[in-house]
Order: C-alpha cells, then sequence, then structure tokens
C-alpha cells in the first residue's frame, strides 16, 4: 500500500506558480525605469493627458507611474484623446504588458521602441506607439550662448553707465537683452479660492511668470 501512494504521488506533476505583480517597487527597479528616457516617474494622469493634447503629434506615448502599487502606465496620444495602457511589473524581474510577459525592464523597453506596437483606443481607434516622449529638455550649447550674450550684455551694460550707449541703465540692459532665459511648460498650482491642485502652462520671460489654462491660451 505505501509503495503504491509513492508511486501515484511520484507521478504527480508540480506547476510552478506563474510570476506575480509586485506589490512595491524595489530599488534595481527604479534604477532599470530610469534608464527609459520616456519614462516620467512625477507624471500623474492628469499631466500626461495635458502635456501630449497639447504638445504632442498623434502615436507619442510616454511611461508613468500609476496609482496602484507595483504598476506603471503607457499614455498614448490618439488623434483627439489620450489613451492609458497599464504594465506590470511581475516578480523574477518580469513585465508584462498586454497579453505579453518580457523577461526585463529592458526587453520591454527594447520592443516598444523597435517593434511600434499597435494600441487600441476605447471607441476601437488603433495608433502606432511611434514617438517616444522623452522627460529631457533639448537643450544643446543653450548654456554656453546665454553665458555668452550675458558676457555682451555685461558690456553694453559697462559702455551704457559710462554714457558711451543710449540703452538705458544696466539693469535695464541686462532685462533687455536676458530674455533668452526664458522657460515654459507645465506646472501644478494650488487655486487661491478652491483649494484644488490644477495643472496650468506657465511662461517665465526674464523675471515675470505667467501663467494660462492651456499652452494655446497664451497666443
Amino acid at each position: 500500500m505505501a509503495s503504491s501512494r509513492f508511486s501515484s504521488f511520484g507521478q504527480s506533476s508540480y506547476r510552478v506558480p506563474p510570476p506575480q505583480p509586485k506589490d512595491e517597487i524595489e530599488s534595481d527597479d527604479e534604477d532599470a525605469m530610469l534608464d527609459i528616457s520616456w519614462y516620467h516617474p512625477n507624471l500623474s494622469r492628469h499631466a500626461a493627458e495635458c502635456m501630449l493634447i497639447d504638445n504632442a503629434p498623434e502615436g507619442s506615448y510616454l511611461l508613468r507611474p500609476s496609482s496602484d502599487k507595483g504598476s506603471f502606465v503607457i499614455s498614448v496620444k490618439l488623434s483627439k484623446s489620450v489613451q492609458h495602457v497599464k504594465m506590470n511589473l511581475l516578480t523574477g524581474n518580469k513585465v508584462r504588458f498586454g497579453n505579453t510577459t518580457f523577461d526585463s525592464i529592458n526587453a520591454f523597453k527594447k520592443h516598444i521602441e523597435l517593434e511600434k506596437p499597435i494600441i487600441g483606443g476605447d471607441s476601437g481607434v488603433t495608433v502606432i506607439l511611434s514617438l517616444p516622449y522623452s522627460r529631457f529638455v533639448d537643450e544643446e550649447e543653450s548654456h554656453q550662448y546665454v553665458d555668452l550674450l550675458h558676457h555682451a550684455v555685461t558690456q553694453k551694460a559697462k559702455d551704457s553707465d559710462d554714457g558711451s550707449s543710449d540703452e538705458g541703465t544696466t539693469h535695464e540692459v541686462i532685462q533687455k537683452h536676458l530674455a533668452v532665459c526664458s522657460r515654459e511648460g507645465y506646472l501644478t498650482k494650488v487655486g487661491k479660492i478652491r483649494k484644488s491642485w490644477k495643472v496650468r502652462w506657465f511662461t517665465l520671460r526674464s523675471s515675470t511668470l505667467t501663467y494660462y489654462r492651456t499652452k494655446q491660451d497664451q497666443i
């Protein structure tokens, strides 16, 4: 009898449990995520929609954290809306996106960038993930240009103080010529009356900070 029970147990198969979603993001996972240039670690759903709708062409996409622990979301720009598709980190350093499981975050990254998968919207509209929306701003040689301009403006300001220029005082000349240091982009602000946080388009021109409801409203 004992031999029979042992034989029956030996014939049974043991199934390895499938990878499960992680409850928390580990430091190694975070480092690997930051290697993805189109991963925005501090971006909310609302801010992602504003950025893509106002600034990006159709097919642009980015990766951001989800409100669910251990999950992320790819937000992609459709023709007139934004679609959000969840991506999960699994145990065993695996990644699940849609119906596909990848062996690593890097394998998932390469699949998105090289294969350019098609995403379907809720209305049945499809779009190709064709344009990654980087979290980095391209400022090639801008700092060198600003330094050169600042030197030129300072010299003009000195000439103005010596009476050899009619451009005004040092402060007026610098304020006039340093507009190249202007910046613009989305920021989150709290309302003056209703104390809720809202995303607005801000512009910095010289020393003046202005904000608008959307990027188009500044025109």
